[in-house]
């Protein structure tokens, strides 16, 4: 009688059981990261999403803020533009107060004027001075040399036009006729002594 070999039927039968326990579990894996592949971006958009949301309603929320504030920032802002346009305009406006006070500033303390006279717009002041000795009118024109580096003025040069004795003002000495050219944006309000 042919025997029948049981044994290779049951190996092949547990073969078979692992191949397919193997392709099982490799299709489980697949599934799993099939699904991970799609759960994973949809739960970062969804993320996303709600973060973008709540961004938005904040920037809702501050725009009513302002919204309901622009009536009291208004008279704010048209006064800061006033002031503005001021600071503009005494900006471009002439003035004599810095000429006059490094004028002040330079002469010496015996000297008395007796002629004054100027032009913002040509930059240049004329002067006559009366002072007591020649060496006082040398005192004079030299305090206001401009030095660059060591004395500065605003007068860029002095141009003396004349020394004479003083004759029929009823005072002794000499009047010194000075030219004093200054750079016209020194008139301005808003230039810086040196």
């Amino acid at each position: 009688m042919p025997q029948l070999n049981l044994a290779a039927e049951v190996f092949r039968s547990q073969l078979m059981a692992r191949r397919r326990r193997v392709v099982y579990a490799l299709a489980i894996v697949i599934l799993v990261l099939v699904i991970g592949v799609w759960a994973l971006p949809a739960l970062l958009t969804r993320s996303l999403e709600q973060r973008v949301a709540g961004v938005n309603q904040e920037i809702e929320t501050l725009d009513a803020r302002l919204h309901a504030r622009r009536d009291e920032v208004r008279p704010v802002v048209l006064f800061m533009q006033r002031l503005e346009m001021l600071k503009q305009h005494l900006g471009d406006h002439f003035g004599w107060s810095p000429i006059l006070a490094e004028f002040e500033r330079l002469t010496p303390p015996d000297a008395r004027f007796t002629m004054l006279a100027g032009s913002a717009e040509s930059g240049e002041l004329t002067a006559q001075v009366l002072v007591p000795s020649v060496d006082a009118a040398a005192d004079l024109i030299a305090s206001l040399q401009n030095v660059r580096g060591s004395y500065e003025t605003l007068f860029s040069r002095v141009e003396v036009k004349s020394v004479a004795v003083s004759e029929g003002t009823g005072a002794q000495g000499y009047i010194v006729s000075l030219r004093l050219p200054v750079p016209p944006p020194f008139f301005r309000l808003t230039a810086r002594n040196p």
